[in-house]
């Protein structure tokens, strides 16, 4: 299904294809904007946190054991994003994503120190979907002295409409699994969403 969303968002695509995440983001943003039944001339963003471990001068080490992550976001219209295809959106987020560099991150440091406050909800964004984790996170692969784990899920915590959680998939093999907290409403259209499932 991975390779199918990606085909889809790197169709007709000139210059450098989307990856993976690229191209499941905005099938996730096209999916729960449409799902919402928003207007179009509402704002809508895509929320993401991003490792700047790699990407400081000098970088950190990839085991650095401290807090080197940063929010950055990805906004449009909602008539814009839906009457695009898949490449509009992936390219927002391409954008944002390769646009965050050591510079970027500097000057984020920057203006929190003048102004530090603690990340709530409500700085994802309005009409938000906002991805929290990573399928580059090894998590099948931990082992807390009872065996790997059978399944992989957030818990309780940190859960508001528009929240997604990605894993690489238990059953390996490039998939993901999609953790998604919506209203029900939204859920409910998401749900029979022929176009999101893949079925048309």
């Amino acid at each position: 299904m991975i390779e199918e969303i990606k085909t889809r968002a790197n169709k007709n695509r000139e210059g450098k294809p989307f990856s993976s995440f690229q191209a499941l983001g905005a099938h996730l943003w096209h999916g729960v904007t449409r799902a919402r039944n928003l207007a179009p001339e509402d704002i809508t963003v895509f929320t993401l946190f991003i490792d700047c471990r790699a990407r400081v001068d000098p970088p950190l080490p990839r085991n650095y054991f401290g807090n080197a992550i940063q929010g950055i976001y990805g906004v449009t219209a909602v008539g814009l994003l839906l009457s695009n295809d898949l490449s509009f959106a992936a390219n927002l987020l391409q954008q944002v994503i390769d646009s965050h560099g050591a510079k970027a991150i500097k000057k984020k440091n920057e203006e929190w120190e003048q102004n530090p406050k603690l990340y709530g909800f409500s700085d994802a964004g309005i009409n938000c979907v906002t991805v929290g984790s990573s399928p580059r996170f090894e998590v099948y692969e931990n082992d807390f002295g009872w065996g790997k784990p059978v399944r992989v899920r957030s818990g309780c915590n940190n859960k508001f409409d528009g929240m997604v959680y990605l894993y690489p998939g238990q059953e390996g093999g490039g998939s993901v699994d999609v953790e998604i907290a919506l209203l029900p409403q939204t859920m409910d259209w998401l749900e029979t969403d022929t176009e999101f499932l893949l079925t048309n």
